[in-house]
């Protein structure tokens, strides 16, 4: 019988396609679980979707850490923080009440401690009143002198710690602020920023009021129409980067080098372009990466005149690897949670995430988190079984 080639590499590829997601699937569900217990902080959940944490636990799922009885991490339950219900109420589960026993316990317990993000809930995003970019009353928020105590130990006890923005700024109180600092050899310079695509205020929704408020209040007009760069400082001052205005290159650069790219799996640069903190930090820590904003002569004499750096971290670890924090809003990448039970999806990333396309944030989770984060696991999670 002869056989018709076409129709036979036809109904191959066919096969491959339909069956290559089952094996994925199948691979992924037969590996083994790691277990290692977790203790997650969110501050931040205005929403059920828990976009501040969900980059998280889809790397968590993804490589199957789960708890000593198998389970693997909901992002919906398994963390401490703000915790919306129906009809505007809400939960609070945090340290507050908890005595230094307590504390003792649940860092014996634990192996890893993130703190995703401390910034909080306010009234207006919560009750979804008109004016939703307006600063607001805060409900809950900010790091406390309690989870201190807790960082404290689970440092004494050589627990691994990860942390990112927003930790230490507004409306972690200045004294939580300085012991967090003092303990982990970092200092925040007052300073946050974020880029966006257009600053024209009549084409984005995303530009906040208060922004544009606090802009006007020291200056007599909002000329932006471009892509740029704003910085906000602790006391609400608002300074306004523009492409070509002000700056060489529209987007913020994660450099990382040599040494770290081979370590952590990561890429010698790339796009950030949501929330970052501007921190410094002392000798006691490695800078694994640092953003870069590239201006011209004009934005040059502007970050001088306010004493902000164009290079700083925005990704650290003390000398032992116990310690970790994130300068930017890493892990608030609201990513498709169906893929991560696919064994091997990366490579199969430019399916879904276009790789033209690098001011995407799934591209930077891909491209940066994901590696980032799963080199960091797999650290503490050999060094457990090894104990």
């Amino acid at each position: 019988m002869k056989i018709n080639k076409k129709k036979a590499v036809f109904w191959f590829v066919v096969f491959l396609i339909l069956c290559t997601p089952l094996f994925m699937f199948l691979t992924w569900y037969f590996s083994p679980f790691k277990h290692m217990e977790i203790l997650i902080v969110d501050k931040t959940v205005v929403t059920e979707k828990r976009d501040e944490h969900s980059a998280l636990n889809w790397v968590l799922n993804y490589e199957k850490y789960a708890k000593i009885n198998d389970i693997l991490y909901d992002k919906n339950t398994d963390y401490y923080g703000f915790f919306p219900k129906k009809n505007e109420k809400y939960l609070i589960n945090d340290f507050e009440n908890f005595s230094e026993k307590n504390i003792d316990s649940i860092v014996d317990k634990n192996d890893v401690f993130f703190y995703c993000d401390a910034y909080g809930v306010y009234t207006d995003e919560w009750n979804k009143q008109k004016f939703r970019n307006e600063r607001s009353t805060k409900i809950y928020g900010g790091a406390t002198l309690k989870e201190v105590m807790l960082l404290k130990k689970a440092k004494k006890s050589n627990k691994l710690i990860i942390s990112e923005y927003n930790l230490l700024a507004s409306p972690t109180p200045k004294r939580v602020r300085t012991a967090i600092e003092n303990e982990f050899g970092f200092k925040w310079s007052g300073w946050v920023g974020r880029y966006y695509d257009i600053l024209d205020t009549l084409k984005n929704n995303e530009l906040p009021n208060w922004l544009k408020k606090n802009y006007l209040k020291e200056h007599a007009k909002w000329p932006f129409k471009d892509a740029g760069i704003i910085f906000v400082r602790e006391d609400g001052h608002i300074e306004i980067l523009e492409n070509k205005t002000h700056l060489r290159n529209e987007n913020p650069m994660i450099y990382t080098s040599k040494k770290y790219q081979k370590e952590y799996n990561l890429p010698s640069e790339i796009k950030y372009n949501f929330w970052f903190d501007i921190i410094e930090t002392s000798s006691c820590n490695n800078v694994i990466s640092n953003t870069v904003i590239s201006t011209n002569r004009v934005g040059d004499s502007i970050l001088s005149y306010y004493k902000i750096p164009n290079k700083f971290p925005a990704v650290i670890a003390n000398k032992n690897n116990t310690f970790y924090y994130l300068a930017g809003d890493f892990s608030d990448n609201n990513v498709n949670e169906n893929l991560n039970y696919f064994k091997g999806i990366s490579y199969f990333k430019d399916l879904f995430v276009d790789d033209k396309d690098k001011t995407d944030r799934e591209y930077f989770f891909w491209d940066f988190y994901k590696p980032l984060m799963t080199t960091i696991f797999d650290k503490e999670y050999t060094k457990t079984i090894y104990k």
